[in-house]
């Protein structure tokens, strides 16, 4: 610890600078009043009041009692009673901020312990009902600042305790919920909390590393969120217990007792580093340390057993101490101090027993908290009228002393002049007059009562506000609107909001303002792809204040199709396109006809070409899905004339025709023919050829034809129908006798027409039928022939030569046994005996080969048969006595017997 070397020079001054006052007994009841533990204070000051607040413990209860000075600790009014009658209530601490008054106690009026707090708002005159916050057994401590109001809570577990905060944002209105601060499985307990700005600040005791240590955690935003623990006394080896935490601006001072002394680490950051421990007031058994900061004056209070209440203070802000000095007797068992100051006025309260019980007792030191007024910062000039967003030098004059590591700041207030949240516009590491390059925020509201000042940080001193008030024109709000992806080589439209007595000027890189570039919206054609960016500068012309804004435009490439296939073509071939593919790119195919010819949204394609002739385009449209930009490539194609090759000739033809088939001739032709189902009978490379067809059902014919300087080639296949040639086949007797009438006939076909011929006789009815009769003459031979014709007109025939007998001696056949013809006078009697079933004819016939009795004509079956004429009986012709035949006839032959009538 370093103390400071007090010369004699100085002693008097420094002597006089610390005269405390008379000892004066605060609290007027006859019971044991009671001050908190150091953690929870309870004194607090505002301007030129003081607050206190005890217990006692009397007849009526456990009270909580409030006292109030309104002239800096001179004059105090009357105990004020807070707990109702009989109550049951104790450790209180007491907390004030914007006139509001806060105390906090635990409060056991309904048998548990509950940590409450009581409000008034009326500078102490009166106090609202009591409000509980909860089942937190242990005694409570409270801070506030501005409208924003924190208890630090305790309650406990089984087997250990941990400490929590509540908050209320709305002067303890209303209260959030409680946030778990220490997380152990062993005690943590007695939270001390300061609050300053948006910064809150926690100590508490915890006993997680085996001993008793002091731990500390801040907020940064009000209290919502909660930074990381910092174990203060780790490694200083001894039981640390009894802390207390105070604020000052920046600065943050912890206090605890450890090891027979006065442990203390203060930070100038907000709690975000902190300086080593510092060893105070050694060589005594202190007890319940109480410290508070006011600029670079820290003052340091607590008591032993021994030798009562012991005092230090530093007026370097913490760097070094002043000696202990015993500043209350020992004698009077004084305990639990607390201090505040109001200005350079230092206040100390303490319980005390020189009354044979415990009471409040206060004391004050009218110089214990002297500034000498020996800094000053103070700006030298500004313009008084500045739009916001403006870059501005402040100089300014500062007198005094500040260290080298001190930094100036500018602070510049709310609309009305209000520094409660000041914003910081500049600083400087200095320690003199000099300048500061200021930056008001762009975001600043309309206001003509702005005031700024200079600040500095060590020491920490307030400068004095700037004479003048300043006013502050906003700036504009240009606002782009439009495409922040554009594909290269187009045009985008950017808009901003059309504003009267607003001038707008535009900028672009990456691409050209198309038109006039002074209006509220632009046209832009961005050039290849990559970064663009669009620069608008607005200005309100009555103030001149500008702004601006730039977007940045992503300008994506197009794709770049490039069309591969065949430029020559000819007339019916059947050609793919293709463009390279790329993942996520579809593809759109049209032609010069603006016929879509796409293959979905593929990258190929395939056409066949056909009319016009000539040149031709197709084109493809590539598009980009991620971008949507999009190109467009054609190609351009010859489609040359193809040879003609339709083939002139018969496609239905007969079995074994002879066909003619050709096709258009030219000399600059190469022809080939293929067939099959028939032969080509001459050359198959000339434009005609002569095919023989063969056999039902069909056969093909083909024929390929190539222009020789251009290699078009044509083709053409033509099935062709081979309709069978029809075989007619006669059936009739071969063998026939002159005069005779017989019956020739072929297979009938519904299908099929038929024309008969005949030498050597006539035809008996018609002959185109099937079948017909034929009377034949005499001749000696004689011959009936049939086209039959299909309708496929193929045409079939059949020649049937016919033996004419002229004798019936030709037709005897006496000799066959098992033809037997007998008879008598009255009737012929035929016995026939057969192998098999045949077909015959059994006719009686005359001399002149007139039939005159058809005894049986059809099929007969195997076996002997008997067939019978009786010549008496009534017949179409007479018969008369004399030589007759009985003929016998099948397909393969006639047969003859001669038989004598005599009637």
């Amino acid at each position: 610890m370093k103390y400071i070397l007090i010369v004699w020079l100085l002693l008097n001054g420094i002597i006089a600078n610390a005269q405390w006052e008379a000892d004066f007994k605060l609290s007027t009841n006859e019971g044991s009043a009671s001050l908190n533990e150091n953690m929870g204070q309870c004194i607090a000051t505002n301007g030129n009041d003081i607050h206190v607040v005890w217990w006692d413990a009397n007849k009526n209860g456990s009270p909580i009692f409030y006292k109030k000075s309104s002239d800096r600790g001179v004059n105090w009014i009357a105990d004020k009673r807070l707990s109702g009658t009989p109550g049951k209530a104790d450790f209180p601490s007491v907390a004030v901020a914007n006139g509001i008054i806060y105390v906090a106690c635990r409060d056991s009026a309904i048998g548990s312990a509950l940590s409450s707090y009581y409000r008034s708002t009326d500078g102490g005159n009166t106090f609202e009902p009591i409000v509980s916050l909860g089942y937190y057994y242990w005694w409570p401590s409270i801070t506030a600042s501005d409208a924003n109001v924190f208890m630090a809570l305790n309650d406990s577990h089984p087997g250990n305790t941990e400490v929590y905060c509540r908050r209320s944002t709305n002067y303890g209105i209303n209260w959030d919920g409680s946030i778990q601060i220490s997380n152990d499985t062993n005690r943590s307990e007695d939270p001390s909390i300061a609050a300053g700005g948006d910064y809150v600040h926690l100590a508490w005791n915890d006993k997680r590393t085996g001993k008793m240590e002091t731990f500390y955690r801040r907020s940064t935003d009000n209290g919502l969120t909660w930074g990381i623990e910092t174990n203060m006394s780790g490694g200083s080896g001894t039981y640390s217990y009894c802390p207390m935490v105070a604020v000052n601006g920046s600065y943050v001072d912890v206090v605890w007792a450890g090891g027979s002394c006065i442990r203390h680490r203060y930070s100038s950051n907000y709690g975000a580093t902190w300086s080593n421990v510092d060893s105070l007031v050694n060589g005594y058994a202190v007890y319940y340390p109480s410290i508070l900061r006011d600029g670079l004056n820290v003052h340091l209070i607590c008591f032993s057993f021994n030798d009562g209440l012991l005092y230090c203070k530093s007026t370097d802000g913490g760097k070094s101490w002043t000696s202990p000095s015993v500043i209350v007797s020992g004698a009077s068992h004084p305990a639990f101090p607390f201090i505040g100051v109001t200005r350079d006025i230092l206040h100390l309260i303490w319980t005390d027993q020189r009354d044979g019980h415990k009471a409040i007792y206060y004391k004050r030191n009218p110089t214990g908290n002297y500034h000498a007024p020996t800094n000053s910062i103070q700006v030298s000039f500004i313009p008084t009228i500045i739009s916001a967003g403006s870059k501005i030098n402040i100089p300014f004059q500062a007198t005094g002393a500040f260290s080298a590591a001190n930094i100036f700041s500018v602070q510049l207030s709310d609309t009305i002049g209000n520094f409660t949240n000041p914003t910081v516009i500049g600083s400087i590491n200095s320690n003199m007059s000099s300048s500061i390059n200021a930056v008001f925020p762009k975001s600043l509201a309309y206001g003509s009562a702005y005031k700024i000042r200079i600040i500095s940080s060590d020491p920490f001193f307030i400068g004095a506000n700037y004479d003048s008030s300043l006013t502050i024109n906003p700036l504009p709000v240009p606002v782009i609107t439009g495409l922040n992806t554009i594909c290269e080589n187009s045009t985008g439209t950017y808009i901003s909001s059309n504003i009267p007595n607003h001038q707008f000027k535009w900028g672009v890189s990456g691409g050209i303002i198309i038109g006039a570039d002074n209006q509220n919206s632009v046209n832009i054609k961005w050039y290849s792809a990559g970064k663009g960016t669009v620069t608008l500068i607005e200005i309100i012309t009555s103030t001149g204040c500008t702004d601006s804004v730039t977007k940045i435009i992503n300008i994506e490439a197009k794709p770049s199709p490039k069309i591969v296939g065949n430029k020559n073509v000819c007339k019916g071939e059947i050609i793919s396109y293709s463009t390279l593919k790329i993942n996520s790119h579809i593809y759109q195919w049209t032609d010069d006809l603006g016929k879509d010819i796409s293959n979905g949204f593929e990258n190929f394609t395939w056409i066949k070409w056909t009319t016009p002739l000539g040149k031709r385009k197709i084109f493809v449209l590539e598009t980009d899905t991620i971008s949507s930009c999009s190109d467009t490539s054609s190609f351009e194609i010859m489609v040359l004339p193809a040879p003609d090759a339709k083939i002139t000739g018969k496609i239905s033809v007969c079995e074994n025709e002879l066909v003619d088939y050709s096709v258009p001739s030219d000399s600059g032709y190469n022809y080939y023919w293929t067939i099959s189902g028939g032969n080509i009978l001459n050359n198959p490379n000339q434009a005609s050829i002569q095919v023989q067809w063969l056999a039902a059902p069909s056969g093909t014919i083909g024929t390929s034809v190539k222009n020789k300087s251009t290699f078009c080639s044509s083709s053409n296949d033509q099935i062709i129908q081979i309709n069978k040639t029809p075989k007619p086949k006669i059936v009739g007797s071969d063998k026939a006798i002159n005069y005779s009438i017989e019956k020739y006939s072929v297979i009938p076909d519904a299908l099929s027409g038929f024309k008969w011929n005949v030498t050597g006789g006539s035809f008996i009815g018609p002959d185109n039928l099937p079948d017909v009769n034929v009377k034949w003459s005499n001749v000696a031979t004689g011959t009936v022939s049939v086209l039959q014709t299909t309708n496929n007109n193929c045409i079939g025939n059949c020649f049937f030569p016919v033996h004419l007998i002229t004798s019936v001696n030709e037709l005897m056949a006496d000799d066959i046994p098992n033809f037997i013809v007998t008879s008598n006078a009255e009737q012929v009697q035929v016995e026939l005996y057969l192998d098999k079933n045949i077909e015959i004819k059994l006719e009686i016939v005359d001399l002149n080969g007139i039939t005159l009795k058809t005894l049986f004509n059809g099929t007969t079956t195997e076996g002997k048969h008997d067939y019978y004429w009786n010549f008496n009986e009534k017949n179409p012709i007479f018969v008369k006595n004399g030589t007759y035949f009985v003929v016998l006839k099948n397909v393969n032959k006639v047969l003859a017997k001669k038989v004598l009538i005599l009637n």
